[in-house]
């Protein structure tokens, strides 16, 4: 990720160039596409209607192939995400990388990898979100870092533990360029909020995490989970000792998420409350917000969740329970790549007399799965390519992780595989739709 960050220059007279005009013409798009799109958008960020909001999404993926743009796909894949409808929002985006790379469009490509990184982090397939990000940053080269890829990439770096990189990243970015773009402005700061706390300012991160809330509140932002400034706020305070202050935004949390009652927005306020909370009280709720966030999209929160609740059953001298929830925190790490989460689970577990044990299939990543059953069917790697908008490289690179994860060496038990798993699945793996509107 420095790497690609390094070979980026900033645009100058020579290097700026105009993109190509798209070869389709407005006439080919529905007239109604961009209002469908509008609505959703509006909705989502506000933090109510979600029915509402998801229906208008979804008619937009529904349409046919040039009939939405990239913008309206990126906008009702926001969306998407955010009630929790991850296949159609992951289906959005492959389309809008598809529709931005056909015109040529290297900003448009930009903005859709690093809303497809973000997708793909979020249901903790890491391999995929960083190939998307790497193309992305390389997509940019020539001119200056689009807002978007700039915070993306700046994730992409904290994750690897380099907050510092992150954080120069980031404040390369210009008043101007956050002006235009209030909502991704909202992202940027919590990504900084990040970075500082990665270095130990918690003050630092402190205070733009509240910045975030007051900018949100002012715009009318009112949904829990689109930048969770509250929920970052939460944990930083908790792990500081000072849960008097964390408890009160984890009611903020609480009020948020009344208008917005998406498993990952009750999920993450059951985990806050259960953070600042003590003993049996604290277990109670971190292992209800375990169940929420396991019927979620979102791996990632499901195995930090997962984590606390093995750490506060070991404070309660619960270890055999213990050892339950920290295998499962360091195994949702392992296979999605989330070292920070995994070597802590690990350490607990291991202090606890346990062990890890062998994969399941229920822990492969939303894309990972979509592969797998494509390759089951008899779809090769290059139709898989082209089926997902994704290099064949990509391809290969999730069935590799495919066949680690399950302990298979061929299609063919993998297809065994996934059918012995359809009937046994874990409870709380993440609801799957098939088919464009779920």
């Amino acid at each position: 990720i420095r790497a690609c960050t390094a070979r980026t220059p900033r645009t100058t007279a020579a290097t700026r160039r105009t993109q190509p005009r798209s070869p389709r013409t407005a006439a080919a798009r529905h007239p109604g596409a961009r209002d469908l799109a509008d609505r959703s958008a509006v909705l989502a960020l506000a933090g109510r209607g979600s029915e509402v909001a998801a229906a208008c999404a979804r008619a937009v993926v529904r349409l046919p192939v040039a009939a939405a743009s990239s913008d309206d796909l990126l906008a009702a894949a926001r969306t998407l995400r955010l009630v929790d409808d991850a296949p159609n929002a992951l289906r959005a985006l492959d389309r809008a990388v598809a529709e931005a790379a056909v015109r040529g469009d290297r900003a448009g490509l930009g903005r859709a990898l690093a809303a497809r990184y973000r997708a793909l982090r979020e249901s903790g397939d890491r391999d995929g979100a960083l190939a998307d990000i790497r193309v992305a940053a390389l997509a940019s080269a020539g001119q200056r870092l689009g807002l978007e890829v700039r915070t993306a990439l700046a994730t992409a770096l904290c994750d690897d533990g380099e907050p510092a990189a992150a954080e120069a990243l980031l404040r390369a970015a210009r008043p101007d360029e956050l002006a235009a773009a209030p909502a991704e402005h909202h992202l940027w700061l919590l990504g900084l909020a990040g970075a500082r706390a990665l270095r130990s300012d918690v003050d630092g991160a402190l205070e733009l995490l509240l910045e975030s809330g007051r900018r949100q509140d002012e715009a009318g932002v009112g949904n829990p989970v689109f930048a969770p400034w509250w929920y970052a706020a939460t944990l930083l305070l908790a792990r500081q000792g000072r849960h008097r202050e964390a408890a009160a935004y984890a009611e903020r949390g609480q009020e948020l998420a009344e208008g917005w009652p998406t498993a990952t927005a009750r999920g993450l306020v059951l985990a806050a409350r259960g953070v600042v909370a003590s003993g049996t009280r604290a277990v109670e709720l971190l292992a209800e917000a375990g169940r929420v966030l396991a019927a979620s999209p979102c791996r990632v929160e499901y195995a930090r969740t997962e984590y606390l609740l093995g750490k506060a059953l070991t404070c309660t001298g619960d270890r055999k329970a213990a050892r339950q929830h920290l295998r499962q925190a360091a195994m949702l790490s392992a296979c999605s790549g989330w070292c920070s989460i995994g070597e802590l689970a690990r350490e607990l577990l291991e202090e606890s007399g346990g062990r890890l044990r062998k994969p399941r299939a229920d822990v492969l990543t939303q894309r990972e799965r979509e592969v797998a059953e494509l390759v089951a069917g008899g779809a090769s790697n290059r139709d898989v390519a082209g089926t997902l908008f994704v290099s064949p490289r990509t391809v290969e690179l999730h069935l590799t992780n495919v066949y680690r994860k399950l302990a298979v060496d061929s299609r063919a038990e993998l297809a065994d595989a996934l059918r012995a798993s359809a009937g046994s699945a874990a409870a709380g793996a993440p609801k799957r739709t098939h088919g464009l509107a779920g």
